[in-house]
């Protein structure tokens, strides 16, 4: 699917009662951009501009539809697969582009490691097929939930005696075999560790989780969960605490599975055979009495 021309994100903005507000909050364009290119006020708006609102409002337009499949699947956006468990809700191959706000060279279409490496520890991006994507500063709420998830896969392994390492953002993980990504996720799982390099890790880890803020839902929900599929995670954790939702996606075997919980439940993790179980209630009362200013 292409970028939607400025009417068709307008017909879809105006269908889906979406404000230059909200619209600005998800895709991490500034609002008075977001207001001047949607409103025709800026004639010849950038391209990276464009296609990171167009990706917003087809994300939003496509959160009901039920056949929206993996781009590397054999068919086409909109067409019924032949077997349910090829659904996956959400997911659409994003077209590379620069985010809106990037500070990287202009001058290249696409980007490398190496060039990765030379931004400077002191700037939050990601680099996936060769386009850099900024990451938006981590709130207190989003830290507090990365720890406590980030503890209790410690604590399990280390009563388990498991040899498996759990690791927390920020640590880079060159997560194919090419030169052209490298992501920073939230808490992951590595079990084999011939893939620890000094400052990174190369190759899949066996278990990803994310949290998503306001500013990724796109990047969690489409861009990186095609990623880790593609780079064969064997097990995906989307966690939303706005939308009080963790999606989980079993990817270790052909018959790829994806279950839906909630922060009342105590969600399983598939590849401890589900011995082992996170508390998200535990974890959103935790959060809640952290930051409660009394």
């Amino acid at each position: 699917m292409d970028t939607m021309t400025i009417e068709q994100m307008n017909k879809t903005k105006d269908e889906l009662g979406l404000t230059y507000r909200k619209i600005s909050e998800l895709s991490g364009v500034p609002f008075s951009t977001v207001q001047k290119v949607l409103g025709g006020i800026t004639p010849s708006p950038r391209y990276s501009t464009v296609k990171a609102l167009s990706d917003v409002l087809l994300y939003e337009s496509r959160k009901n539809n039920p056949y929206a499949t993996y781009h590397y699947s054999n068919y086409k956006y909109g067409e019924k697969p032949e077997k349910d468990k090829e659904l996956v809700e959400l997911v659409e191959e994003a077209s590379p582009f620069l985010v809106h706000g990037s500070n990287a060279p202009l001058n290249k279409d696409y980007f490398t490691v190496e060039d990765y490496n030379n931004l400077g520890d002191d700037r939050r991006t990601e680099l996936i097929n060769g386009v850099f994507y900024d990451m938006a500063p981590p709130t207190i709420e989003h830290q507090l939930i990365v720890g406590r998830i980030w503890a209790a896969f410690s604590n399990f392994i280390a009563k388990s005696k498991g040899k498996c390492l759990p690791v927390m953002a920020p640590f880079d993980v060159q997560i194919k075999d090419d030169d052209f990504n490298m992501v920073e996720p939230d808490v992951m799982i590595i079990c084999d560790k011939n893939k620890l390099c000094n400052n990174y890790v190369v190759g899949a880890p066996d278990l990803v989780v994310e949290v998503v803020s306001k500013s990724s839902i796109s990047h969690d929900k489409i861009r990186k969960l095609n990623l880790y599929y593609e780079s064969k995670v064997r097990e995906y954790w989307i966690v939303d605490p706005t939308e009080n939702e963790i999606l989980v996606y079993d990817f270790s075997e052909s018959d790829f599975k994806k279950y839906s919980y909630t922060f009342e439940d105590k969600v399983p993790v598939s590849i401890y055979d589900n011995k082992l179980k996170i508390d998200f209630k535990e974890i959103r009362t935790y959060v809640e009495n952290m930051i409660r200013n009394e």
